[in-house]
């Protein structure tokens, strides 16, 4: 192994798993196990270390059948999960709809819509974070806007507006030609890479 890595374990996902669709591996703590999606839409946990596992909920994502792909583009339902997975996202990557749900009571909190515009050309802009002890989910609201949810109170952390310009021509200050795309959050969870694109069309990854 390269110096600095540690060694890879590979490990069987249970048959009765059935199909998985994607999963979320996080840190251990008081709850190691890994949010798991079926491609039946079922979310379990897996504790890759014991090979124990759960069904916990299942998701209400649309499945979105008049999607039309994009240069191969494919929509695909894709899993996060936060530091300590309690909370679960399942989103439509290149689609539109997406959900927040917390594992220890199956609630959804909250439904997700990124609003269209050319959401077929980009991944589901989604990643969980903490502020100030709690967690909440950044997730794109528009093609040019993220915002951020307490994933425990669905309160929207991020209210503004985009009040019309005194002068013609001129851009509010929180309007931005940038299509929001993949979002990574940096180990010490203080930097968001997002990876989206200007127009036309150019990709653009920006901090």
């Amino acid at each position: 192994m390269t110096e600095g890595y540690d060694a890879v374990d590979e490990v069987t996902a249970p048959a009765r798993l059935g199909v998985v669709a994607d999963l979320a591996p996080v840190p251990d703590g008081e709850r190691p196990a890994w949010p798991v999606l079926g491609e039946d839409g079922t979310i379990s946990r897996w504790d890759a270390a014991t090979g124990e596992h759960e069904a916990v909920t299942t998701t209400t994502v649309s499945a979105e059948p008049d999607h039309e792909p994009w240069n191969d583009r494919r929509l695909r339902r894709r899993l996060h999960a936060s530091h300590d997975a309690r909370f679960a996202a399942v989103v439509n990557d290149y689609g539109r709809f997406g959900e927040v749900i917390d594992l220890w009571t199956g609630k959804v909190t909250p439904a997700l819509e990124n609003d269209g515009c050319h959401e077929e050309t980009v991944p589901f802009s989604l990643a969980f974070g903490q502020s100030r002890g709690r967690c909440v989910v950044i997730h794109r609201t528009e093609w040019n806007r993220l915002d951020v949810s307490d994933a425990h109170t669905e309160l929207l952390l991020t209210d503004r507006s985009h009040p019309e310009p005194a002068e013609r021509g001129a851009t509010p200050e929180h309007h931005l030609d940038y299509f929001h795309g993949a979002l990574y959050v940096s180990p010490d969870g203080a930097r968001i890479l997002d990876d989206g694109w200007t127009w036309h069309p150019i990709g653009f990854p920006s901090v």
